[in-house]
């Protein structure tokens, strides 16, 4: 017999869809991933690696039967569907008084085993069944930026698959405490961020006016000129600035993706923007300078102990060759 639990708002069926449906009382949409009818591969072991031997199990309940679509008494429905066994969904929907089909399409992995374990993808078929004035994204049979989405936290309540009230208050104090930790992980990362410098570095400058002084130290003042010779100076220093913005750009967004969670980058939120006004001009060029002498220094390195290994080859050689 089928089982309810009530869930805060929500009721919960435990059973045979085709003894829960006739106790339902009017419902606006069945969303449902039926029994195919098409089997599924199985491997005789598990852990076979790329092995590709398997076989097509049928098991007695993937019986592809269409008798859930008359007990939906109309109302829209969404369902997983195999392209194969299309024509028999169709055959259904028509007897069942259904004129209006969408079509929506899922790429995912393929379940059967590849060759040397290559990754192969496969679409499914989602048939949207519904009757004149049903629309499927809102106002609209178009999928708009602003249609709803599922949040952060649905999409871990849905995946993790155990039901039941007590596994949903097990989920919903996971989620919290998760969020939780996030929000901890967050504050950190906004956080000013100080890398370990190597030694005989300068430290980074406070700012542009410091960094500006520091660029003129021991050099004179710069002099007055000519307005179409400053106009060329001023060209060329935004050209300069062009060919500048690539690597402060890369810069900025290194330091996004290091110092914040992906939560964080999916929209624009607080840990995001204090990111942004904590990345300075100095601390940008600072970088690539850093780096380029760290690599001018190496070079120099390598060069110096390819030297003297070549000046010790040589004498070693002079001394072989005296009498």
């Amino acid at each position: 017999m089928p089982e309810k639990v009530v869930i805060g708002s929500a009721e919960l069926w435990h059973g045979n869809c085709l003894e829960v449906l006739p106790l339902l009382p009017q419902f606006d949409l069945a969303l449902t991933d039926p029994p195919y009818g098409t089997g599924g591969w199985r491997r005789d072991a598990s852990g076979a690696g790329s092995n590709p031997a398997a076989k097509l199990v049928r098991e007695q309940w993937d019986d592809g039967a269409l008798e859930w679509l008359r007990l939906c008494r109309g109302v829209p429905v969404l369902t997983f569907w195999p392209a194969a066994h299309m024509p028999e969904l169709m055959g259904a929907a028509v007897a069942c008084g259904y004129d209006k089909v969408r079509m929506l399409y899922m790429r995912k992995l393929d379940p059967k085993p590849q060759v040397g374990g290559r990754v192969s993808w496969a679409v499914e078929p989602i048939v949207a069944l519904g009757n004149e004035g049903f629309q499927l994204y809102g106002g609209t049979d178009w999928c708009e930026a602003s249609t709803p989405r599922i949040t952060r936290d649905g999409f871990a309540f849905l995946c993790m698959g155990f039901t039941g009230a007590k596994a949903a208050q097990w989920k919903e104090r996971y989620i919290a405490t998760f969020n939780r930790m996030a929000e901890r992980l967050a504050a950190k990362a906004a956080r000013p961020h100080h890398v370990a410098q190597p030694r005989n570095m300068a430290p980074a400058l406070p700012g542009p006016d410091a960094l500006r002084a520091h660029m003129a130290a021991g050099l004179s003042p710069a002099q007055p000129l000519p307005p179409a010779v400053a106009a060329l100076v001023d060209r060329r220093a935004w050209d300069l600035c062009a060919e500048a913005f690539p690597l402060l750009r890369d810069h900025i967004a290194r330091q996004v993706a290091f110092r914040t969670i992906p939560a964080d980058r999916a929209e624009p939120t607080p840990a995001l923007h204090a990111v942004l006004a904590q990345t300075t001009l100095t601390t940008a060029l600072a970088g690539p300078i850093r780096a380029a002498e760290q690599r001018a220094m190496t070079f120099i390195e390598i060069a110096a102990r390819c030297t003297q290994q070549a000046l010790q080859e040589a004498r070693a050689a002079r001394a072989g060759d005296a009498p």
